[in-house]
Parts: structure tokens; C-alpha cells; sequence
């Protein structure tokens, strides 16, 4: 079976951006939000981590030839890099420019549709579980262990991310990168973008931005999260950030509350999909347990969000891996001959 074209691991996370920046543009002209800021950050944080990556797989090359006393290194790597870097346009360029059409998209929910499904998803978490779910991490879970959870949901998500992002397009055959980052757009598309307008909820902790009525459910949760977390530490800083956001029509990088599905929890499902059968592979569970029990614990989402982001994401790599087999397919497929004409004599006697 023939492997794809560059141009076919190219255009669908192409056309998902091109989409995504529809979207986001629709959204800024009703919302009045500008993120156009978002570009040049989101960008130069693409190009700065890809570029740190590519650096680091040079030297693990140059290395390993060294080890194995390469005779014509720079031809080895002369070769290697044409191969190796003709999808680094993804996590350079095309993931940081939807980010920026995502993020704009964020910021817009509250001035569009608001949070009208807030007590519906606080419900249906009680129902399910019998109590809030925050209230079950934290009787777990003490003050060391949250500190180890903060440090993981804030720090370790997003360079896991960005760092799969580069490694992945640079040690990844055109059909894995191809169906990483297909999934991977196509999940904020589905899960953070259309879901979360459709569906939209703030979370138990901002959850009085769409339902007052939950202010004194979720009150001793910020009274818990104050007596764990740091007053400085990372979480409390971001959520005041996020709170006092939230009524700006700028976008900021990191900026917009959205609750349902859990985007969080849903990238590291694809990064557990990307790594089957390799060494990776129980790491990135870890990592999406980690996040899954983090997003409940800080409070940033119901239990049920994580559930949903989870499925959208196996949801979207389920499509994205059967739409390349389709492509391998065609590609193996042996062209069809045409069919011969009849013969004259047999055409004038018939």
C-alpha cells in the first residue's frame, strides 16, 4: 500500500483552519470581540517551541551518528532534513492560527449565547454521582498531591501539547501527522467551538456567570481551593485572570470560559491516540488521568465534561484515520483500464 502525498496530510488541517477562521471571523463581527492580538503571540509561541524541538532532534541525530561513527554526517542529515521537516508547517504556522480563530471564538461566548445550560450540567453531575464531584477529589486528595495536580493541569498540559505538536510532525510518517492533526482541529471545531456554543456552561467555579441561583452550591469550593492552593500559585492566578477577563471584548491569549466539553481533557485523549504502540503510550494515559481528575479538582469542569471531551476525541480521530485509509487506499488502487472498442467488422455486423 502506497503512503499518501504531502499534499494529502496537508489539506485537511488546512481546511480546518481556513474554516475555523470563518468562524471565528462571523463571531467577532456579532460579538464585537478583536482577537487579532492573538496572531502574532500565538505564533511566536508555534515558532519558538518547534524551533527548540527541531534543535533537540538535530543533536539526538548528530549524536546517534556520532555513536555510530557516521562517516558523511552532514550528508546523512542533509537528506534527513528535507524528510523529516516537510510537515513542521503544522505546528509552526497552522496550529497556532486556528488557536488564535479558537480563542477568539472563546471570548465571544458570553457576549453571544452566554451560559444558559449551567444548572443543567450541575445537575445532571449530582445526579449521576450523588454529589458534586469537586467535593470527591478533595476528600481524596490533600495539599501535596493538589500542588502535584497544579503543576500538571497548568504547566506540564501545555508543553506536553506543544511539545507532541513538533515531535510528532517531525518523527511521524505523513498518515500519523496527517490524522493527529486532523483529529486534533477537529476536536476544538466540534467539542470547543460548535458544542460549546450549543451547549454552553461556565463550570462550577465561574458557575454564577451563568446561573446566580449556584452561587451558594459552589461557595465552599472556592472556600477549599483557597485553604489548598497558594494565593499566588498558578490555578488561583489563572482563574482570577480568566474571571476578570471574561467581560473584555479584547481577546487575550488563554482567555474565554467555556465548560462543556472539556478541551483540556479531550487534547489529551488525542495524544493517547497518537501514542498507541509506542513507549509513550502509558505516560500520556497518566497525563490524561492527571488532567481528567484536575479539571474536577480545580473546578473548571463538571465530571460529565471530561466524559464528553474524551468521546469527541475518539469521535474525530475515528474520522480522521478512516478518511487517509481511504486515501491510502485510492492511492494503491491500479488504475482501470478502458474498455477496448469492438472491432469494425463486428460493429458494422451487429
Amino acid at each position: 500500500m502506497r503512503e499518501i502525498t504531502l499534499r494529502d496530510a496537508l489539506l485537511p488541517p488546512l481546511v480546518l483552519c481556513g474554516i475555523m477562521l470563518l468562524i471565528a471571523s462571523w463571531l467577532s463581527v456579532i460579538s464585537g470581540v478583536n482577537g487579532t492580538s492573538l496572531f502574532s503571540s500565538y505564533l511566536s509561541i508555534g515558532l519558538f517551541v518547534t524551533f527548540v524541538c527541531v534543535v533537540t532532534w538535530s543533536l539526538l541525530e548528530v549524536g546517534a551518528m556520532a555513536i555510530t561513527r557516521e562517516g558523511r554526517p552532514i550528508e546523512v542529515m542533509r537528506r534527513k532534513i528535507p524528510e523529516r521537516l516537510e510537515l513542521i508547517i503544522l505546528p509552526t504556522l497552522v496550529a497556532p492560527i486556528f488557536l488564535a480563530g479558537f480563542s477568539t471564538a472563546k471570548v465571544a461566548i458570553p457576549f453571544v449565547v452566554g451560559y444558559p445550560w449551567e444548572a443543567f450540567w450541575a445537575d445532571a453531575d449530582r445526579a449521576i454521582l450523588g454529589v458534586d464531584a469537586w467535593r470527591i477529589t478533595h476528600a481524596v486528595l490533600g495539599p501535596w498531591l493538589t500542588a502535584v495536580l497544579a503543576f500538571c493541569y497548568t504547566y506540564i498540559w501545555s508543553l506536553s501539547l506543544g511539545i507532541t505538536e513538533a515531535f510528532v510532525a517531525i518523527y511521524g510518517g505523513r498518515r500519523l501527522v496527517g490524522t493527529f492533526f486532523t483529529a486534533l482541529l477537529l476536536t476544538w471545531i466540534i467539542g470547543g467551538c460548535l458544542m460549546a456554543y450549543a451547549v454552553s456552561a461556565a463550570g462550577p467555579i465561574f458557575a454564577e456567570m451563568g446561573d446566580p441561583d449556584l452561587i451558594a452550591q459552589f461557595a465552599p469550593l472556592h472556600v477549599q481551593l483557597n485553604a489548598v492552593l497558594a494565593p499566588d500559585g498558578a490555578i488561583l492566578r489563572t482563574q482570577a485572570y480568566l474571571a476578570e477577563a471574561v467581560g473584555n471584548r479584547i481577546a487575550a491569549g488563554g482567555g474565554g470560559i467555556s465548560a462543556m466539553p472539556s478541551m483540556h481533557v479531550a487534547e489529551m485523549a488525542i495524544l493517547v491516540l497518537a501514542a498507541r504502540r509506542t513507549r509513550w503510550m502509558w505516560p500520556a494515559v497518566l497525563l490524561w488521568v492527571l488532567i481528567f481528575i484536575g479539571s474536577v479538582h480545580f473546578g473548571y469542569h463538571y465530571a460529565l465534561d471530561g466524559v464528553v471531551g474524551t468521546l469527541i476525541a475518539l469521535l474525530c480521530w475515528k474520522i480522521a484515520d478512516r478518511h487517509f485509509e481511504r486515501v491510502m487506499l485510492s492511492r494503491s488502487a491500479p488504475p482501470v483500464a478502458p474498455r477496448a472498442a469492438p472491432a469494425l467488422g463486428n460493429a458494422l455486423s451487429s
